[in-house]
């Protein structure tokens, strides 16, 4: 997830507002898909991104709200750069541990 927050930090920017549909039209699998709405989530919870829809299962609209990111970390500094913001730094959640309120 942390590669998908790095690519969305340095595309959101250049082209919000913009739409989940638009942001995730190159992803092939379903897996992808939720990576980036996850990735779309810790944007948000950082503040980065607000996060707008008009109704139950309508388009989603994203829009970035933080500073124009710095360039891009080097290949090996990913994991730094983005513990710097405070990314990645959550214990690992089980499925099982997760409490279904379906």
């Amino acid at each position: 997830m942390a590669e998908v927050v790095k690519v969305l930090c340095a595309r959101l920017p250049g082209c919000s507002p913009t739409t989940f549909r638009e942001l995730t039209a190159a992803t092939r699998t379903r897996m992808e898909l939720v990576v980036h709405f996850l990735g779309l989530l810790e944007l948000y919870k950082q503040g980065l991104v607000e996060l707008e829809q008009a109704m139950t299962f309508g388009e989603l609209r994203v829009l970035w709200t933080g500073e124009l990111c710095e360039a891009p970390p080097e290949a090996g500094d990913v994991d730094g750069a983005l513990q710097s913001h405070g990314w990645g730094q959550r214990a690992p959640v089980s499925l099982a541990d997760l409490d279904y309120r379906g």
